[in-house]
């Protein structure tokens, strides 16, 4: 029965794990070749309109708890969007 159960919750988490939710860039495109810094990462536009991102792990330091935070990123310019 056991086993039973972690074959289904495996099954679950592995579903799971391949689904994502539907963002904005999902659902918007954007103008070919334009380009950003969000603050942290680098953000450009295929030739097909689709935004893509390098994924960082951007981190300021936190003198008040001393620790490290994670960076607040910018969003897309309105220019970006076609």
């Amino acid at each position: 029965m056991s086993l039973k159960l972690f074959a289904i919750l495996f099954l679950v988490f592995v579903v799971g794990s391949f689904a994502r939710s539907k963002s904005e860039r999902d659902y918007r495109k954007c103008v070919p070749g334009k380009h950003f810094n969000d603050g942290c990462n680098y953000c450009s536009c295929s030739k097909e309109g689709y935004m893509s991102c390098t994924m960082m792990a951007c981190l300021q330091y936190d003198e008040e708890t001393n620790s490290y935070i994670p960076n607040k990123s910018s969003p897309a310019p309105d220019d970006f969007w076609a």
